[in-house]
């Protein structure tokens, strides 16, 4: 029988392992911190340039679940940005940075959208990327005081 909080947990844990070898990186080569966030600037403008015709839709309201997910990515790139100490002594200043340059990019996009056709703006995006923002930074703290910190207190 296939046990699917297994499943889960392994996956999570694996999950958790590469971001441990990541951060690794990050102490090695600092300006790779910046990198993925760039990146998936550059694939969110290169998304919110195609026209609205040009988008599938599986069913309505996907488009919010794309967004929560685009924006936690986002989110989560963003909490690179800043090291595991600093979390650990402004947790709270951290968490609103990255939900403030998170949200903002969001803003931005559906501004940029505004030009697009077939495109318009829409609060409920905002509202989505925001969602996307906070389950980043909640994810990151999770990940950094179960894993990083524990690990690191070991040593």
């Amino acid at each position: 029988a296939f046990n699917v909080m297994a499943f889960i947990k392994r996956k999570v844990r694996i999950f958790y392992y590469n971001m441990a070898m990541i951060e690794k990186i990050f102490i090695q080569y600092p300006f790779l911190r910046y990198v993925s966030a760039i990146l998936i600037m550059a694939v969110l403008f290169h998304m919110s340039s195609k026209p609205g015709t040009d988008l599938p839709s599986l069913f309505y309201g996907s488009d919010k679940i794309l967004h929560t997910i685009a924006y936690a990515a986002l989110g989560c790139s963003f909490s690179f940005w800043f090291k595991p100490a600093l979390w650990k002594k402004f947790p709270i200043r951290i968490a609103l940075v990255v939900f403030l340059l998170t949200v903002l990019y969001g803003v931005s996009d559906e501004f940029h959208q505004s030009f697009t056709p077939g495109r318009f703006v829409s609060g409920y995006d905002l509202i989505a990327d925001g969602i996307g923002a906070i389950l980043a930074i909640v994810a990151y703290r999770y990940y950094l005081q179960v894993v990083f910190f524990k690990n690191h207190l070991k040593r």
